[in-house]
C-alpha cells in the first residue's frame, strides 16, 4: 500500500512580521546562559516509575469508578451528576497520559504502554500511534508551520474559530465511532480509502486541514493492531447496546463523559500557547516565549500530568512530567526580574481566555492584505 502524497502547502497564515515572538539573538534572550539553562534541568530527568503507575491507575480507579457507580445513585440526580462530573474530570487526567507516552523512549516502558493503551487507549478510541505526531509540535523545523497540525495560529483568526475548535468537542465521540467502527474496517478493504483514513484521520491535531505523513508500503503493524483492537471494542459496545445489554442512558452518559473529556481539552489547548505564529516554523526560544504556564495547583484540575508548566515542557521536553513544577521552581528563581520569561506565567484560565478571544481577529485587515499580496 503506498503512502499518501505529501502535500506542500503555502503559508498557512501570513501576518505582519511583528506578531511573531521575538527572534532569538543569543543566550541573553533568556537572560540565561546555555549552561545555566541545562542546570536547570540537571538531576531531573528520570522517570520515577512508582508515580506513573500510582498515579495512572488511581486515576483510572477513580475515573471508571465513579463512571459505573454514578446509576447506582441516580443518573441525573445531584448525587448522579456530581459523579459524573468525577469521571469526567478523572478521564481527562488518565487521558493526558498519553503526551508523557510519546515523550518516552520508544524502546522502554513497554508494559506502562501496554497498561495505558488497554485500559485508557482503547476504550476512548485514542490509540497511542493517533498521537505519533506530536512530536512535530517539538522539532524548530515544523514548530508552528503546516507540518505542525497541533497549532493554529488563533490570535490572528476571527474568534469563531477558536470558537468551531471548542464546539467541536460535541462531535469527537462520533467521529471516532465513525473512524474506527466504519471507515477502519472499509479501509483495509479500500486501498484508496485506506491512504485518505490514515493521513485525515489518524492524527489528534487542531489543524483541520493537515495531513499526517504516512510511511511508504503497509502501515507499521502496531497501527493496525491498535485499530482492530478499536473496532472490536466498538462492535462489542454496539452489539451490546443493541442486544439491551446496554441502556440507551448509559450510551448518553458515555457520550456526555467523551464530549467533557473533550471539552477539557479544548479549553487547556487554547491556553496552552499564544497562537501569534504566521505559519513559519519557530526556534526553541520562539517555541518558550509563545507558551504559557500555570503554576497554581489548582490548574493541576484542567491541566493535569505537567501540561500546565507548557513552556517549561518546551524547553525541556524530554523531562517527566512529576520533575516539572521543580524545574519552573529553579527557572524563576535562575532569571533576571526583565527577562522575557517571567511572561509566560499565568493565573488565570479565564483571563487568558479572554486575552485570546480579544486578540483574534485583531490583525485580520492586515492578514488579508498580505494574503493578497497588497
Amino acid at each position: 500500500m503506498t503512502a499518501p502524497p505529501i502535500i506542500a502547502r503555502e503559508k498557512k497564515f501570513p501576518i505582519e512580521a511583528d506578531a511573531r515572538p521575538t527572534k532569538a539573538s543569543g543566550d541573553a534572550e533568556f537572560g540565561l546562559s546555555r549552561q545555566a539553562i541545562r542546570e536547570i534541568a540537571h538531576g531531573l530527568g528520570e522517570r520515577r516509575m512508582a508515580v506513573y503507575w500510582t498515579d495512572f491507575l488511581a486515576t483510572v480507579a477513580v475515573a471508571y469508578g465513579a463512571w459505573f457507580i454514578a446509576p447506582l445513585a441516580g443518573s441525573w440526580n445531584p448525587a448522579g451528576l456530581a459523579l459524573l462530573a468525577v469521571s469526567i474530570f478523572a478521564t481527562h487526567r488518565a487521558v493526558a497520559f498519553i503526551h508523557e507516552l510519546v515523550h518516552m523512549p520508544k524502546k522502554k516502558f513497554g508494559l506502562f504502554k501496554f497498561a495505558w493503551t488497554a485500559l485508557c487507549g482503547v476504550p476512548l478510541l485514542i490509540p497511542p500511534f493517533m498521537y505519533e505526531t506530536h512530536m512535530d509540535h517539538h522539532a524548530p523545523r515544523t514548530y508552528g508551520s503546516s507540518q505542525d497540525g497541533e497549532y493554529m495560529p488563533y490570535a490572528s483568526l476571527p474568534w469563531t474559530r477558536a470558537a468551531a475548535f471548542i464546539a467541536f468537542s460535541a462531535l469527537i465521540g462520533p467521529a471516532l465511532v465513525l473512524r474506527f467502527l466504519v471507515l477502519a474496517p472499509l479501509s483495509w478493504a479500500i486501498p484508496q480509502l485506506r491512504r485518505e483514513v490514515l493521513a485525515r484521520g489518524s492524527a489528534l491535531v487542531i489543524d483541520h486541514e493537515y495531513m499526517r505523513r504516512t510511511p511508504a508500503g503497509n502501515s507499521p503493524a502496531h497501527w493496525l493492531a491498535q485499530e482492530i483492537a478499536c473496532f472490536c471494542w466498538c462492535f462489542a459496545a454496539a452489539a451490546a447496546t443493541i442486544g439491551g445489554v446496554v441502556s440507551p442512558s448509559r450510551v448518553l452518559e458515555a457520550y456526555i463523559l467523551i464530549t467533557g473529556v473533550g471539552l477539557l481539552n479544548a479549553v487547556r489547548t487554547l491556553v496552552a500557547h499564544r497562537y501569534r505564529g504566521d505559519g513559519e516554523p519557530m526556534t526553541l526560544i520562539e517555541q518558550v516565549l509563545d507558551s504559557y504556564t500555570f503554576p497554581t495547583r489548582t490548574a493541576a484540575i484542567w491541566a493535569p500530568v505537567g501540561l500546565r508548566f507548557h513552556a517549561e515542557h518546551h524547553l525541556f521536553p524530554n523531562l517527566p512530567y512529576h520533575a516539572l513544577p521543580e524545574a519552573h521552581r529553579r527557572l524563576m528563581a535562575s532569571i533576571p526580574e526583565d527577562s522575557p520569561l517571567r511572561t509566560i506565567v499565568r493565573t488565570s484560565l479565564v483571563s487568558t481566555l479572554i486575552e485570546l478571544f480579544g486578540a483574534t481577529g485583531a490583525r485580520q485587515p492586515q492578514q488579508q492584505r498580505l494574503a493578497k499580496g497588497a
